[in-house]
């Protein structure tokens, strides 16, 4: 299973930077994509996607379909969702807000 990824944000084209990302936990759900939860080496800053804090986590999930973020990330790269609990929302269990796309780059081993 990998533990550490980068992935760069694609949509938010003022913020270009790479984020080193660690895996946290899984959740599994019928009939929904794979999500898994990830802690940021470094914050993001809460106006980059008008959080009311900075970000030290994201809810990482498939884009396309056919791609994996669990237990391995296929393709590499990989096209993923970038969310945070909605307003009411929690990290363990949604509902999410997707605020960017992105892109697995590559393995950090």
């Amino acid at each position: 299973m990998v533990r550490s990824f980068v992935v760069k944000p694609e949509e938010n084209r003022n913020y270009p930077k790479k984020h080193i990302c660690t895996f946290e936990d899984v959740f599994l759900s019928p009939n929904e994509p794979v999500r898994i939860l990830v802690s940021l080496k470094e914050r993001i800053p809460s106006n980059v996607y008008g959080t009311k804090t900075d970000l030290t986590k994201l809810i990482i999930s498939p884009h396309f379909q056919g791609s994996e973020v669990y237990p391995e990330i296929k393709p590499i790269p990989c096209h993923v969702y970038m969310a945070v609990p909605a307003e009411a929302g929690s990290w363990e269990g949604g509902p999410y807000r997707i605020v960017d796309w992105g892109i697995i780059e590559y393995i950090v081993e």
